[in-house]
């Protein structure tokens, strides 16, 4: 099998990069899967409540990791295939990748995950940079040998807008936190919201949800946004075990890590009718309205919710078949 230099994301604790390194790694020592992962020693300022890294951050991680690949690359047996997995396949640089794979004699496949890009018009990046950017994801689009995604909505964003090529897509299942072992939390009347502070997510509209809430059920409940009161992933798994609801609403979404592993702590994942959320949460927990949303709150504040779980994807099955 060729050999694999893993390209991570750079590291938040806040955030699923943590975890997801961890389990990639497992993965792919399971299957038998050579590897050698690319994670210079860069240091991290405090984030804070930070959706993302520090730009400057991550432009130096991402920077020495382009260094370092060059140097393992360079000294790579000529005669196999090496394979450059990128977490994140948005990635400034990875054009570079491709010009050692036209120009350096090997034959490298080059394979990244996309999260998100410019196709998305509610995505954080929309205002903030130039027409580069999209000169940009249309190279690194071009440049991947295999793109790798989430959803089917993602995936037609993508191609119904006439970038890249479709044929080198993949949709596969991404991980998630497994279902945690039954313990003796009750549950509470909760309701929380789990995205990072910004546009994309909506938080003014899980205000108004509680204010209409509170207009029309006389009931002691608790909202909470997750980022304005954890610190920790430890916090916000431990919130998660004691609320009875979790609610997104957000006009991005390509996934849905937070609201999957809601589900998978027993909290009922209310979500828009919308986005990527139809393919992985139950019909009757998506909402179409506000009026709606409010409804389903109070229903499953008051029975149980016992939603489907999604388990199992931590061991990335798909990974042979990749990167291969």
């Amino acid at each position: 099998m060729n050999h694999v230099y893993l390209l991570p994301i750079e590291p938040m604790p806040t955030r699923y990069s943590v975890e997801w390194l961890g389990w990639f790694k497992s993965a792919m020592g399971q299957q038998g899967i050579p590897y050698t992962v690319v994670d210079p020693n860069v240091a991290q300022t405090d984030q804070g409540a930070a959706a993302f890294s520090s730009p400057f951050v991550a432009c130096e991680y991402r920077a020495r990791q382009l260094a370092e690949l060059s140097r393992l690359l360079a000294v790579h047996p000529a005669s196999s295939s090496p394979v450059v997995f990128a977490m994140d396949g948005w990635f400034p640089g990875i054009e570079s990748i491709a010009m050692l794979r036209d120009l350096g004699g090997l034959k490298i496949k080059l394979v990244g995950i996309f999260h998100g890009g410019l196709w998305d018009d509610h995505d954080f990046l929309q205002g903030k940079v130039g027409e580069w950017a999209n000169k940009f994801e249309q190279s690194a689009l071009e440049a991947f040998d295999t793109i790798i995604l989430a959803s089917e909505h993602h995936r037609l964003m993508i191609y119904n807008q006439d970038m890249g090529d479709e044929q080198k897509t993949k949709v596969v299942r991404f991980p998630v936190m497994e279902p945690p072992a039954p313990n003796a939390t009750a549950k509470e009347k909760i309701v929380l919201w789990p995205h990072r502070i910004s546009a994309e997510k909506n938080p003014q509209l899980f205000t108004t949800l509680e204010k209409l809430f509170r207009e029309k059920y006389a009931d002691q409940v608790k909202f909470i946004r997750t980022r304005d009161v954890c610190a920790t992933k430890g916090d916000y798994h431990a919130l998660l075990e004691r609320a009875k609801v979790c609610v997104s609403t957000a006009e991005q979404e390509t996934f849905g890590i937070s609201m999957l592993e809601a589900a998978n702590f027993g909290c009922a994942p209310i979500c828009p009718n919308d986005l990527s959320y139809p393919e992985f949460i139950e019909p009757r927990f998506l909402y179409d309205g506000l009026a709606q949303a409010v409804d389903l709150i109070a229903k499953y504040l008051n029975e149980p919710a016992n939603p489907r779980p999604y388990a199992g994807s931590t061991s990335l099955e798909w990974l042979s078949e990749v990167l291969c």
